[in-house]
């Protein structure tokens, strides 16, 4: 009975035990995190961006000092201020660089479970810029700040033997790091601790390729879930295989971002899908791939129609008008143009015409 009584205790130690590991690695949802922040809202009395920026100066400044409470509490303000939806670009800027910022306070603080949350959120809103991005912006401004992010979070991740996540915010590091010598050198240190830590089994170009055709038949079957998180895992699989594999897995790379970009416009994830097609541009223009860089260059001109982006989709068929070779080809993206062009002719003289209205209805 004793003994009975003490497998009992010990069941339970292990059950306590891995819900702790649970809670420690717990990554807030959206719903938990919006709930956050409409509570800050309803605290906060920020009432424009100007305001929002200059709490945010005035915050980094009591960082800098050490007077960390003070801080967060300019700072709870300053993530107040910003929409819970965080539609706009400023909003999501404001929010991205706040959120980061409380997130070194609590870190500096010793609080690193509390600083992840913040730095989630930060990633997220990071993440929302480079989607809403106009294509007359580099992406590469926004990459140090994310970069630094991931890199909090690929440690404390690591620290809590949270291997699913600490891949996830590694490959994001990969991505965001075009200098080749510096991904180079992260590739090796994700090497030394995957090899440290047993959390990672190198991939082979056979078994890249292997995964890339499983998300093709996947899309070939109309199941654009499945084949949506297929080609976002070989994406994941080809980043971080390329310290043993070379540079090759930088096609696959490609390959399975243009698939990837795809599926997602399929699924009328526009914002995921232009960002996702950016991103694959990049690299086809870097690996100097023109044919693939062409089809990739029209997808992400209908993805932009769909979002009602439209002078941004002008400049995409104006670069696809440079790169297409065939006659029918060159006809059908002068069409495409000239539809786009009238879009933003009939959108002109619609906030003209709300313009009008508005005067007149100040006058009256």
């Amino acid at each position: 009975d004793e003994e009975d009584e003490e497998d009992e205790e010990d069941e339970d130690e292990e059950e306590e035990e891995e819900e702790e590991a649970e809670r420690e690695t717990h990554e807030p949802s959206e719903i938990e995190m919006r709930q956050r922040l409409r509570l800050l809202h309803t605290m906060s009395s920020v009432s424009s961006m100007g305001e929002a920026a200059t709490l945010l100066n005035r915050a980094m400044l009591n960082t800098a000092c050490g007077r960390f409470e003070d801080a967060l509490c300019l700072l709870d303000d300053v993530l107040g201020m910003a929409s819970t939806e965080t539609t706009s670009v400023e909003e999501a800027r404001m929010q991205a660089r706040a959120a980061k910022v409380k997130g070194t306070v609590l870190q500096e603080m010793g609080l690193m479970k509390e600083a992840s949350v913040w730095y989630e959120l930060s990633v997220r809103a990071g993440r929302r810029l480079l989607q809403q991005a106009p294509l007359s912006e580099d992406l590469r401004k926004y990459f140090p700040s994310l970069r630094y992010v991931h890199n909090q979070l690929a440690q404390f991740y690591l620290s809590v033997r949270a291997f699913a996540l600490v891949l996830e915010h590694f490959e994001q590091l990969v991505a965001l790091t075009d200098d080749a010598g510096d991904r180079r050198r992260l590739l090796r240190e994700f090497e030394r601790l995957s090899l440290e830590h047993d959390f990672w089994q190198d991939v082979t170009p056979g078994m890249l390729d292997q995964e890339l055709e499983q998300g093709r038949r996947w899309y070939r079957e109309k199941c654009w879930e499945e084949a949506a998180l297929q080609f976002r895992r070989v994406v994941q699989l080809a980043r971080l295989a390329s310290f043993s594999s070379g540079d090759g897995t930088r096609m696959v790379e490609a390959r399975a971002l243009g698939n990837y970009a795809t599926v997602l416009k399929d699924l009328r994830r526009c914002d995921e899908s232009i960002l996702a097609y950016r991103l694959c541009c990049r690299l086809l223009e870097e690996l100097e791939e023109e044919q693939m860089e062409r089809r990739m260059l029209n997808g992400l001109s209908l993805s932009l129609i769909e979002a009602h982006r439209y002078e941004d989709a002008a400049v995409v068929c104006e670069r696809l008008l440079v790169l297409t070779e065939r006659d029918d080809n060159v006809e059908l993206v002068k069409t495409r143009l000239e539809e786009i062009q009238a879009c933003l002719r009939d959108g002109r003289r619609t906030m003209e015409r709300e313009s009008v209205d508005e005067g007149n209805e100040e006058t009256r």
